[in-house]
């Protein structure tokens, strides 16, 4: 499966994110703990805000492994948003496409995810039949397409990083298909068959899905 991280707080750098932790999103592309398979080298995308400039978020994807692309390096320690959404891809369903890459976007929105669906050929006609035609037309890939930690600042200082406790202004969100550090007190497992539902004030809710 797929590796990813969503980050929701106060601005951050993305190198903090991507490069910096012992087992960052990058280390995943090709050490993935967390799973059998421990390569994800079909492509990666990194979505982020930067309302003053564009409600749209910036959007960047490629075909090529997370750990061997120089601009993704160069650029990370010169990028910093409060919304940040990474991922690093093993291709399940759908070719090696930058149209496959996540994160997607829609307007303003950002939607990713890692997994696969069960049987994707035999609902995708009708999944689709139940859209409009604007968004219809606007699906362009072929795919079918954990943890969480809550603190008041997440910090990376000579590659030691962990949430640390400071004011309010400064609560920071991370849900992360695989733990980016070792600190167990600072990741707490997300169950089965729940949403993990970040509110605007950066409360943290888990919900239940309800399955007929």
């Amino acid at each position: 499966m797929c590796r990813f991280l969503a980050y929701l707080g106060k601005p951050i750098v993305l190198d903090k994110l991507l490069y910096q932790p012992k087992n960052s999103l990058v280390h995943q592309s090709y050490h993935a703990q967390e799973k059998k398979e421990p390569l994800n080298g079909d492509g990666f995308g990194v979505g982020f805000y930067v309302p003053e400039l564009d409600p749209a978020p910036a959007l960047f994807v490629s075909t090529t492994p997370a750990w061997g692309n120089r601009n993704l390096r160069y650029n990370a320690p010169k990028i910093r948003s409060h919304c940040i959404f990474a991922h690093v891809r093993a291709a399940s369903y759908g070719e090696v496409a930058e149209m496959n890459c996540h994160p997607f976007q829609y307007n303003k929105l950002l939607f990713m995810h890692n997994g696969q669906i069960g049987g994707f050929k035999i609902v995708k006609r009708k999944l689709r039949q139940r859209l409009s035609d604007e968004l219809y037309n606007w699906i362009q890939g072929t795919t079918d397409s954990e943890h969480f930690s809550e603190g008041s600042r997440f910090e990376c200082d000579d590659g030691v990083c962990r949430m640390v406790q400071a004011g309010p202004a400064e609560h920071a969100v991370l849900v992360v298909s695989e733990k980016l550090t070792d600190a167990k007190e600072d990741w707490r497992e997300a169950p089965k068959n729940h949403l993990v539902v970040v509110n605007e004030n950066l409360s943290v809710a888990l919900r239940p899905i309800k399955t007929p």
